[in-house]
């Protein structure tokens, strides 16, 4: 794809692809975990009820499994980098801020994908999740072609998902560049993921009195 496309907004093209592709692992690997994991955690093995008798709170277990979606998040977004620097990808010294950044997009994925695991009947719901939900975010953030290139009503919704904004920092970042873009979108992520959580916490709470 780089050979035939290029150079996309003065980046060649697998580098453009790079940037994108790195968030996207974080992402995905978040999203399984607080899906099908939680899912099975709390629904399926009854561990969330076992947890519940001991002096933790729900809102601590939630945070919990934020956490260890991060960390995977974080652990995905390693491998990335170690593989794109053994490629010789890797031009900047500050792409490894991009590692960290991995953290972060695994938390706000997570946030979100808790939401799901809480109002999910069965495995099922996560197929409609990813389909409707992941899927196109992971299409339409910027990954593959410039949000120009869509329709503008499309790229406003773009600019609202969380990938956009780990894109957006994870380019800057792999172009050496250091911008208040940067820290408009780690904000921007920041807070997205702690409404997520707490919208999360109070699904779990009501589907658990139940």
């Amino acid at each position: 794809m780089a050979h035939y496309i290029g150079v996309v907004n003065g980046i060649p093209y697998i580098e453009y692809l790079a940037a994108g592709i790195w968030m996207s692992s974080s992402m995905y690997a978040a999203s399984f975990d607080s899906t099908f994991g939680t899912f099975t955690r709390y629904h399926e093995q009854k561990t969330f009820d076992g947890i519940l008798c001991t002096p933790i709170q729900l809102d601590e277990i939630i945070a919990a499994e934020v956490v260890y979606a991060g960390t995977h998040g974080l652990l995905s977004a390693t491998i990335i980098g170690v593989i794109f620097t053994l490629f010789g990808l890797i031009h900047t010294p500050l792409a490894i801020l991009i590692i960290p950044l991995g953290f972060l997009t695994g938390v706000a994925f997570s946030s979100l994908s808790l939401i799901g695991a809480a109002i999910a009947k069965n495995y099922s719901f996560f197929s409609y999740y990813f389909t409707i939900g992941i899927t196109p975010m992971f299409l339409l953030s910027g990954i593959f072609f410039p949000l120009n290139q869509l329709p503008e009503w499309a790229s406003k919704i773009a600019w609202f998902t969380p990938l956009y904004h780990a894109v957006l920092i994870s380019r800057e970042l792999y172009q050496g560049i250091f911008s208040l873009n940067i820290l408009f979108s780690v904000i921007w992520l920041t807070l997205f993921s702690l409404i997520c959580f707490y919208i999360a916490v109070f699904a779990f709470r009501k589907k658990l009195l139940k």
